[in-house]
């Protein structure tokens, strides 16, 4: 996670500010959740962290996006039942 804030905060910018605060947020929540998922583990709370980048789709509305809900539910259906019979 860190890579990829570093490579936008040293990139010279190309989009605009919206684009980079949506990346950098996201990097923020994505840490935030593996600590949770890692501290739930060593408490004994089974559990399976998923890369939500790879489930959810959205589109280029930066800040206020919307979800594609048609592309993303089925992803989002399949990964959490793989994950549960996986625990």
């Amino acid at each position: 996670f860190f890579t990829e804030a570093e490579w936008l905060l040293h990139d010279k910018p190309v989009r605009n500010y919206d684009y980079y605060y949506d990346q950098l947020v996201c990097i923020g929540e994505l840490l935030s959740t593996c600590i949770i998922s890692y501290f739930l583990n060593e408490k004994g709370l089974s559990n399976t962290w998923l890369d939500i980048r790879d489930l959810l789709r959205t589109d280029d509305n930066f800040r206020d996006a919307n979800v594609d809900w048609d592309f993303s539910a089925p992803r989002i259906h399949t990964a959490i039942h793989e994950a549960i019979s996986q625990t």
